[in-house]
């Protein structure tokens, strides 16, 4: 489930069977797996890609993010990782392509690329 300082919440889907996500663990258990490659039930409770939900979020809340300073970096955010992927699906690739030690070079690459 995400929750972004508002009273609206968006709900991630299951991808098996298309339903919201059971308790609150199966929910962030499932969006920190799928991301925005998943599905959200939107505000009127239409089941959308979650890029379209976050999209939709983001335009909404622009006005807030220009008076804090950080609209350059949400759009950034949001732009990006739909065709990177978020931490989850960058680590299931790095263990799809080298297994255990793919997904410790992905972590520690990163870990280094922040320290700098």
């Amino acid at each position: 489930m995400i929750t972004l300082g508002v009273e609206e919440e968006y709900f991630l889907l299951d991808p098996d069977t298309g339903l919201p996500a059971p308790g609150r663990g199966g929910r962030a258990s499932a969006a920190a797996r799928y991301g925005l490659t998943g599905t959200l039930i939107d505000t009127e409770g239409v089941s959308r890609p979650a890029h379209d939900v976050v999209s939709d979020l983001v335009d909404h809340l622009t006005p807030a993010f220009d008076a804090a300073g950080d609209t350059r970096q949400v759009l950034a955010l949001t732009h990006r990782l739909p065709a990177e992927g978020g931490p989850a699906q960058r680590q299931l690739r790095a263990f799809a392509r080298d297994g255990v030690k793919g997904v410790i070079e992905l972590i520690t690459a990163q870990n280094v690329a922040i320290e700098h």
